[in-house]
C-alpha cells in the first residue's frame, strides 16, 4: 500500500496526525508548548528534506512571515514530487489580520500566486469571506467576480483569506 507523504509547514498549534509537522520552535508566540516533529526556520535554506519527498504540502498562514517568497516556492517545488499538491493559505490584504500583525512581511491578493508560482500549475484560487458560516455564504459570490470584488468592494466587505492550490511541475 502506497501512502501519501504529507508535510504541514509552520504547524503551530495545528498538529496534523499522519503528517510531518514542522515549526520554528517547540513553543508558540505565548511560550506555550506545541507539538512539533521537526524544528526548523523556514527562512534558512535548504530545508531539512530530500528532493521529491512529499506528495502534499500545507503552508497555512506562514508565507506572509517569510522573507523570500521566491526561494520558498523553489524549496516547496524541490521537496515535492512531480504532480504533488501544495496548498497555501494567507490572509487577504483586506483583512485586518493581514496588517495588524507586525511580523507580516507581505500582503496578498487572490492573484498574487501568479507572480511566484514558477512552473507549477495553479489548480484553484479562492477567497474565503470568513470562518463564520453565516458570513462565509458571500464567498461564492465574491469568487464569481473576484476582480470586481478586489477592485471596488474590498474596502466595504473585507475577506479573510486567500486559498491557493497548486500542482507541482518539474
Amino acid at each position: 500500500m502506497n501512502t501519501l507523504k504529507k508535510l504541514n509547514l509552520g504547524c503551530g498549534k495545528k498538529y496534523l496526525e499522519g503528517w510531518v509537522n514542522l515549526d520554528i520552535s517547540y513553543k508558540d508566540i505565548y511560550e506555550n508548548k506545541i507539538k512539533v516533529d521537526i524544528k526548523h526556520d523556514l527562512n534558512k535554506f535548504p530545508w531539512p528534506f530530500k528532493d521529491n519527498e512529499f506528495d502534499i504540502i500545507l503552508l497555512e498562514h506562514n508565507l506572509e512571515h517569510l522573507k523570500d517568497i521566491y526561494k520558498v516556492m523553489k524549496e516547496l517545488t524541490r521537496i515535492s514530487k512531480n504532480g504533488g499538491r501544495i496548498k497555501i493559505i494567507t490572509p487577504h490584504f483586506s483583512c485586518y489580520l493581514a496588517y495588524r500583525d507586525p511580523t507580516h512581511l507581505h500582503y496578498f491578493s487572490r492573484d498574487s500566486i501568479d507572480y511566484f508560482k514558477g512552473k507549477n500549475i495553479v489548480l484553484s484560487k479562492r477567497l474565503k469571506a470568513s470562518h463564520n458560516k453565516f458570513i462565509d455564504i458571500f464567498s461564492s459570490l465574491i469568487n464569481k467576480f473576484p476582480v470586481i470584488y478586489e477592485r471596488f468592494f474590498y474596502g466595504f466587505f473585507p475577506v479573510q483569506e486567500n486559498i491557493w492550490e497548486l500542482e507541482v511541475k518539474k
